[in-house]
């Protein structure tokens, strides 16, 4: 989803495990409701795989910041990105309700039709708030990408602001939460809590810029971040930051008796934060001289395709998968997870062969 020239073996491994996790995301057709069957255990391996899916969306965030800050400004071309990503969404809005209407054989009224393509319907083009959030960070980022150039301290200093009323402020509301649930039985917070209401000048927006300049940051770092040390720390930090996301998300689970969206609920959360910061690290070393390589440089050339196909994609696949022998389990998940993949990529490299829908799938 992020436009450059010079390809970086590692940044389209992110992007490859970036895109599958949304994927999976979107699809995860095993049973994770351990509220229902506590006693089974098959469920929580399903819950715990979907810890991991957390960090799906921040990656591209993350990329994005890694190879656009910095690179020289021009306020013509930024300004026509702008209009192109509102003309992308809105065609790729009207694909996707147009094609589920027709897969779901449910149709809407001419107003309902322009209201769900303008304003996102869950589970059918809600998908697409990436490409909002997308258009934000760009009205930002020559400001942010002057800043990084010239005024380094100011740079930081809008980081640390933007970590401080997001990652921090739900920090504080994940360890109440805790307290709150463990010792007086209740769930006033009810999730992550604005503790700085109107005086939090960034809101819902300020983690997407954290990972945007975490990206730059790390980028410049990746040399010295390569050492092997780094790598193996990287390591067990993912898999105990992610165990403990696990364990936090059962635990409000059980007492608040609903399924904790790991996902949707976790971008924002410390436990993806330090798992991007991992998953980044860990992927420094890779390069693309092997069998599969040549198809992870197609998928992460498409991402943006693949983003914009793969709902109408999966729910047209869905009921081939749902109704088979292995149904609930993690492996048919990531079968599932895998042809859906395999199919919108296929469409992505087809449409990007054709000059008018390259543009519809590129930035």
């Amino acid at each position: 989803m992020t436009p450059f020239k010079v390809n970086y073996d590692f940044i389209d491994l992110i992007k490859c495990i970036a895109i599958f996790f949304v994927i999976a995301y979107h699809f995860n057709i095993s049973d994770m409701d351990f509220i229902s069957s506590p006693d089974n255990s098959m469920v929580y391996i399903n819950y715990f795989i979907q810890t991991s899916f957390c960090v799906c969306v921040p990656l591209f965030f993350l990329v994005n910041g890694a190879l656009l800050i910095n690179k020289p400004i021009d306020i013509k071309k930024q300004s026509i990105k702008l209009l192109k990503i509102i003309c992308i969404t809105l065609f790729w809005s009207v694909i996707n309700v147009v094609a589920l209407m027709y897969i779901r054989n449910e149709f809407f009224s001419f107003k309902e039709f322009i209201n769900i393509v303008l304003f996102f319907k869950l589970q059918w083009n809600n998908h697409l708030w990436f490409l909002k959030s997308l258009f934000v960070l760009y009205v930002f980022y020559p400001l942010i990408t002057l800043c990084y150039q010239k005024e380094i301290k100011i740079f930081y200093y809008f980081f640390i602001l933007c970590f401080i009323f997001s990652f921090f402020n739900n920090f504080l509301s994940l360890i109440i939460n805790v307290v709150e649930l463990t010792f007086l039985k209740v769930d006033r917070l009810k999730g992550n809590y604005n503790f700085f209401e109107n005086f939090n000048a960034v809101k819902e927006m300020g983690y997407i810029f954290v990972y945007f300049m975490l990206g730059r940051i790390l980028f410049e770092k990746r040399n010295f971040l390569s050492d092997k040390k780094y790598k193996i720390l990287s390591f067990f930090v993912l898999i105990f930051s992610t165990f403990f996301y696990f364990l936090y998300a059962v635990f409000t689970s059980f007492l608040d008796n609903t399924l904790f969206d790991l996902v949707w609920f976790g971008y924002d959360s410390p436990f993806a934060l330090v798992n991007v910061i991992a998953i980044f690290i860990l992927s420094l070393s890779y390069t693309n001289n092997h069998l599969f390589g040549k198809y992870i440089k197609i998928i992460s050339k498409n991402t943006l395709g693949i983003y914009v196909l793969h709902i109408p994609i999966g729910f047209f696949l869905k009921p081939f998968f749902t109704d088979f022998y292995l149904a609930g389990t993690p492996l048919l998940s990531f079968v599932f997870a895998l042809v859906i993949l395999v199919c919108s990529s296929f469409l992505a490299y087809l449409g990007s062969k054709t000059s008018i829908i390259r543009e519809l799938l590129k930035l």
